[in-house]
């Protein structure tokens, strides 16, 4: 039938939800009236909604409904169970409820009320509690015989027709049996232990209270949640967490993400929360999350994908992320999870293809062609130990953009990683650097690293002069520019209003080094190297290395992948040397 279908998949999707139970039981009811198995399938159905759904604070119309049908029934042993099952749990009416079960509990006698079990035992502790008042009377009547004389014949005699012997044991049981109603005292013990057990669910109820008040939007709605309404839901989450009984947070949880089921990180709180307890449970959040509601959020996916892999389920997770690409063919993120995952498993042919069709898409695009190109040349040359197809790579992108700062930088950073480098290569990509289009400011930040190259790892003396001559007429064309920009920016500056003056001015009293400072250090530093290789041959003495740069190149900074040396990082040459791509990947 295509409505019980209907149900089923209602509540299979949302189980907590106690309006959907009561309406299924309605309809089975309505629809079971002439089936000989009616009462045992319909209590069989109560028994499934009370466990997805009896602990929640506001499920008393379903407790309600359970025990009119038991009522109904004429068991009162079984809604004697109901009703201690529900006295347990801490629901809004829970007040309401223990007045109903007492009103039950004197409504027949005892024995048709409990349990076979529960009122055999409370009927021997009332037993035990007769033997204990005998003898405390036994012990109080030997205390009460009078010391003294004998008394006088005949005056102690019993009257005549009544017995002068002192009654047995068993007549003072009857006796106290008489003056106590066996039947009122076992009520009396049964309802003495659930007060007891009422009063702690009180308390439970008691610390609940203020956060069941908060919940103005128990149900779910596209708009977002109210900030205090999230914030309340937090809070007693992390309430019940620290109460520790899963039970109890697991309902909280499935309650809570009704209302916030668009709020990813409710999702993956619940699901970090499952992992030491079921990881059929994990699975669970992650495939209702991912599937249902959630379907298009990179990180949460990612992170379903993340635990499959940890429970080495690797078809799984490929396949999650293969779905993941498809939502989103033109991430970025999504093609370095996948190349990332493939390469954690050790698969990597399969990231070399993920390589490959990721540069096919990027062929129109330079930028996406020039950052796969160095992801692919680094995960050759560190990952497979291939130097030559990482060049190979990084020469290809090249082709396709010839003035792209990042690839020579990949390209310098692969021949300087080399044991020992190969200074006839280096030289050669300076040379083709300084004959590319690229833009004068960028040449000469390449001047400087090939200044610095040829000083640390230069075998011919005549090429070091050369370059060191050719980097002197770059650092004073450089020096040239930017007296031209001083002298545009003064100007500028002279017709700005008087407000903008003063706000630049007081800016640049503020910059530390002004331009003039930092191009008196270089005349002497260069000068100083200079005067070294005009010395004597006897003296012998190698050139001491510069210690001061142009500001956008530092030697303290530098790394060849020699100890001695310390790379500056690289967006100090404001392009980033391998791509400066943030995976942000688990």
């Amino acid at each position: 039938m295509l409505y019980l279908q209907v149900f089923v998949q209602g509540l299979k999707a949302i189980p907590l939800s106690v309006e959907l139970w009561i309406h299924f039981i309605n309809f089975t009811m309505q629809n079971t009236k002439e089936d000989e198995e009616r009462v045992e399938t319909i209590r069989k159905l109560f028994e499934q909604a009370i466990e997805a759904a009896g602990t929640d604070f506001k499920s008393d119309k379903l407790w309600d409904m359970y025990i009119k049908f038991e009522r109904e029934q004429k068991d009162a042993k079984r809604l004697t169970h109901i009703y201690d099952r529900l006295i347990r749990i801490p629901t809004q009416l829970y007040s309401h409820h223990f007045e109903k079960f007492k009103k039950h509990l004197n409504s027949q006698p005892i024995k048709d009320v409990l349990s076979d079990a529960e009122h055999e035992k409370l009927r021997l502790e009332f037993l035990d509690d007769i033997e204990a008042e005998l003898e405390a009377s036994m012990k109080d009547d030997e205390t009460d015989i009078p010391g003294g004389d004998v008394a006088p014949p005949g005056l102690d005699d019993a009257p005549p027709g009544v017995s002068d012997e002192p009654p047995d044991d068993q007549q003072k049981k009857s006796t106290i049996k008489e003056m106590k109603n066996e039947g009122d005292q076992i009520k009396e013990k049964a309802l003495k232990s659930r007060n007891a057990i009422h009063k702690e669910t009180e308390q439970e109820v008691s610390k609940r209270w203020t956060f069941e008040e908060a919940i103005k939007r128990p149900y779910f709605h596209v708009k977002p949640l109210e900030k205090p309404q999230l914030k309340n839901w937090i809070e007693y989450l992390d309430f019940e967490i620290a109460e520790g009984m899963l039970e109890r947070v697991v309902i909280l949880f499935e309650r809570c993400l009704i209302a916030c089921a668009l709020y990813e990180d409710l999702w993956l709180k619940y699901a970090k929360f499952m992992e030491p307890h079921s990881i059929d449970g994990v699975r669970s959040v992650y495939t209702r999350a991912c599937t249902i509601h959630l379907p298009n959020k990179l990180n949460i996916v990612s992170h379903w994908a993340a635990f499959e892999e940890t429970q080495g389920n690797h078809e799984k997770a490929r396949e999650i992320l293969e779905d993941l690409e498809k939502r989103h063919p033109k991430s970025t993120l999504i093609i370095l999870r996948q190349i990332n995952f493939e390469r954690r498993i050790g698969c990597h042919d399969n990231a070399i293809k993920i390589f490959k069709k990721a540069l096919q898409k990027a062929e129109n695009n330079k930028k996406e062609f020039v950052f796969f190109s160095s992801k692919l040349a680094r995960y050759q040359h560190k990952i497979l130990g291939d130097f030559d197809k990482a060049k190979e790579v990084l020469n290809s992108a090249l082709k396709k953009d010839l003035d792209n700062a990042e690839i020579y930088l990949q390209l310098l950073d692969l021949e300087f990683q080399k044991f020992p480098p190969n200074e006839y290569n280096v030289m050669e990509l300076f040379q083709m650097i300084q004959t590319s289009g690229l833009d004068a400011s960028t040449k000469f930040m390449f001047s400087q690293r090939r200044m610095e190259f040829i000083l640390d790892f230069g075998q011919d003396v005549k090429q070091l002069l050369q370059v060191f001559s050719e980097n002197q007429k770059m650092l004073k064309l450089q020096q040239l520019a930017q007296k031209k920009r001083a002298a545009s920016e003064s100007t500028s500056e002279n017709a700005a209003p008087p407000e903008k003056k003063a706000k630049t001015e007081a800016k640049a009293s503020g910059d530390g080094a002004t331009s003039s400072d930092v191009s008196l250090a270089q005349n002497q530093q260069q000068a100083q190297v200079q005067q070294s290789y005009q010395q004597p041959m006897h003296q012998n003495r190698p050139p001491p290395p510069p210690q001061q740069m142009m500001p956008p190149y530092q030697q303290q900074g530098y790394n060849y992948g020699w100890n001695q040396y310390n790379q500056p990082p690289h967006n100090a040459y404001n392009y980033q040397q391998w791509g400066g791509y943030n995976q942000g990947y688990y």
